[in-house]
């Protein structure tokens, strides 16, 4: 039986123990490199797992679709400080390159006033988007 598991944000598939032990000293810096089955363009083959906090984005901005949330709104919705979410936005971001997809054309953020006049972010995600995040939990 294989054993998955994921390293980066890359999907890996071993048969052995043996195999999974030479991935992580591979990743430690040790000189035995261990080969990893790739697709045609020399990259692993499957799309990339999407972290929890992304899904949980994604899932915040759905429920709100079509609405922008602002990213106090945001924060609220997820539990988190307001400071939390530019790394969220990055880390979604480097999911959808790693997925080989255009962030840009998943999620908009615009630049908005809030109540007391002050500039803030607010995030909506697009058409596509939310068909990607459904594919996305299909897999799930």
């Amino acid at each position: 039986m294989a054993i998955k598991f994921t390293i980066n944000g890359c999907r890996v598939e071993c048969d052995t123990p043996d195999d999974v032990a030479a991935i992580i000293s591979a990743m430690s810096g040790n000189k035995r490199r261990p080969t990893i089955r790739t697709g045609k363009r020399g990259k692993a083959s499957e799309r990339p797992v999407m972290s929890p906090n992304v899904r949980g984005l994604l899932l915040a901005l759905k429920e709100a679709h079509p609405t922008d949330v602002t990213t106090t709104d945001l924060a609220t919705r997820l539990n988190v400080s307001p400071k939390s979410l530019p790394p969220l936005v990055t880390a979604f971001r480097n999911w959808a390159r790693n997925a080989r997809l255009d962030p840009d054309t998943l999620m908009n953020r615009n630049s908005v006033l809030d109540i007391k006049g002050k500039q803030v972010s607010a995030y909506s995600i697009t058409e596509e988007g939310i068909a990607v995040f459904q594919k996305e939990l299909s897999r799930t």
